[in-house]
């Protein structure tokens, strides 16, 4: 009886260790092993040795600066989880790009498997959700490296290190992280020669060209580019300018001539604000006697997305003469000084206003905001009310225009009218509150 229990129990041991050995148990789980993604460039432009275009030749061939390039991975034992791709030099340095001037180099977002195969310098990214008024040169932005676009929009660096224009050489690598952190073991790449003419730029004012005039001791400078690239929008990577003195001969009065300043740190890279208070400074042109000393001088280049600088010998530059005395017409809108109280009120509201007017309910009923009453005197007055509100809006005369069925327009004291912004007459404040809007509120 024992020795046939024995016998029975060498089978199952036997059968046991055969279902072991075929469900691979004991092999160090390699039967579980990670398989790595693949991916590849799905988009034509480019060529790598092993995949040159038969119309291409490696030796002369150039594209257009601006590439946009699509790629597709696959995992067969997972699914894709992110991608991460970087520009490098014709040495395969890494390098940053207009569009993405961030990349990671020496801090912890690259993780030490894609550190270790492929090295650093991808592109960084703000993570989804994250609070973009950070720059992603700032620690406390949260960033990475990982996007889940299937595509990105390349602008590759066509230009020396002056600004002139080259044919320049680039690579372009993605690669592809997988839901259990499998790396492409080979990234996708594409090898590019790019080129872009040199742009033009143009500097004026928002207001237009004062062509050497007079003018007040605030302007906004206004820089536009023109570009040659085909099917390219000319979209300029940033602007700058340098600010003289020159005296009636147009000589640059020694000592005032500024550095280079850039518009890149600005809201708008096509606008720069100059005041008295600004850096640079306006300073005046004219003397106390208001015998004109100078004139003031600007001179403008523009760097494409590409790198690459306009000559500046070939953009006019812009003139004009800082001014003071000069002052805004103030004025308050008589449409809209209103008030509202218990006894200053009108049970409808007024048509002709364009706007919904400040109202109350009392029982029901709706009272509406309405103007100020003259009296006797000719003073605006007010009907007292405990509760009483008073609405006063002002602005500056030309600020509004009224527009005529030809289509010319003049300044007026219409809020309602189109916004002009022209400046037009010049008056203290003061003066023009005692002479045209004094209150009276009688008890």
């Amino acid at each position: 009886m024992n020795f046939k229990s024995s016998k029975l129990l060498a089978v199952i041991l036997i059968l046991v260790a055969s279902a072991l050995a075929l469900t691979g148990c004991g092999k160090s789980g390699s039967r579980f092993a990670n398989v790595l993604p693949t991916i590849e460039i799905t988009s034509y432009e480019g060529w790598t040795y092993n995949n040159v275009p038969s119309n291409v030749d490696t030796l002369s061939h150039t594209y257009s600066f601006q590439q946009r390039i699509y790629w597709h991975a696959t995992d067969p034992d997972g699914v894709i989880a992110g991608y991460a791709f970087r520009v490098l030099d014709e040495n395969r340095n890494p390098i940053s790009s207009p569009g993405y001037q961030y990349i990671s180099i020496d801090d912890d977002l690259t993780p030490p498997e894609l550190l270790q195969k492929h090295g650093n310098g991808w592109a960084i990214h703000y993570m989804p959700g994250a609070d973009q008024s950070y720059s992603l040169d700032d620690p406390q932005a949260r960033r990475t490296i990982w996007t889940s676009r299937k595509y990105a929009v390349i602008n590759f660096p066509s230009a020396d290190e002056n600004g002139n224009p080259i044919d320049k050489i680039s690579y372009f690598e993605v690669v592809a992280i997988d839901n259990r952190g499998g790396i492409t073991e080979i990234p996708a790449w594409r090898k590019f020669r790019t080129n872009s003419p040199r742009p033009t730029c143009t500097v004026s004012t928002t207001k237009g060209n004062p062509n050497g005039g007079a003018v007040g001791s605030g302007l906004k400078l206004s820089f536009t580019m023109q570009d040659t690239d085909p099917f390219i929008s000319p979209i300029p990577y940033k602007f700058e300018f340098k600010m003289m003195k020159v005296d009636a001969d147009g000589d640059v009065i020694p000592g005032t001539e500024t550095d280079w300043i850039s518009t890149d740190n600005q809201p708008h890279i096509n606008e720069y604000r100059l005041t008295r208070y600004t850096d640079p400074p306006l300073t005046y042109d004219f003397d106390d006697n208001g015998n004109s000393l100078s004139t003031t001088k600007i001179i403008a280049r523009a760097t494409d997305m590409a790198g690459v600088l306009s000559e500046v010998a070939q953009t006019l530059p812009l003139t004009f003469k800082v001014k003071p005395g000069f002052r805004p017409h103030t004025q308050f809108y008589s449409r809209k000084i209103l008030a509202l109280g218990d006894n200053h009120y009108e049970d409808w509201g007024d048509d002709t206003t364009p706007e919904v007017l400040p109202f109350t309910i009392i029982q029901g009923s709706q009272r509406y905001a309405t103007s100020f009453f003259r009296n006797t005197e000719n003073l605006r007055t007010l009907v007292y009310s405990h509760n009483l509100k008073a609405y006063i809006r002002w602005g500056w005369y030309g600020e509004y225009a009224t527009v005529t069925t030809n289509g010319t327009s003049y300044e007026y004291d219409d809020p309602y009218g189109k916004k002009s912004g022209r400046r037009a007459g010049s008056q203290h404040p003061a003066e023009l509150f005692q002479r045209d809007h004094t209150f009276r509120y009688p008890l």
